[in-house]
């Protein structure tokens, strides 16, 4: 059994995340239409293919830690925001 199948089963909550985003692709409308096919939350925002998240987990850091501004981490921002109102 899967994964997503078993947390359905189990009534856990699921929120899936795109990352590696490229916001012109035509691949993200296609990801969120089959997201929504599965009936699945998907968080609001996207995680863009940025090279400081690479450069950020090289140096075992967080892009929060590594910059202070950036749409990285505004990303990331949004991210956690979202995370934790689904937890409640």
């Amino acid at each position: 059994m899967n994964s997503l199948k078993l947390q359905k089963r189990q009534k856990e909550k699921v929120l899936i995340q795109i990352n590696r985003a490229n916001y012109r692709s035509q691949l993200i409308s296609k990801t969120h239409e089959y997201i929504n096919s599965i009936k699945v939350k998907a968080t609001d925002t996207l995680i863009g293919h940025r090279q400081i998240y690479v450069a950020s987990m090289g140096e075992g850091k967080t892009v929060v830690e590594k910059q202070r501004k950036s749409k990285a981490v505004d990303e990331i921002k949004k991210i956690s925001e979202q995370i934790l109102l689904e937890l409640k």
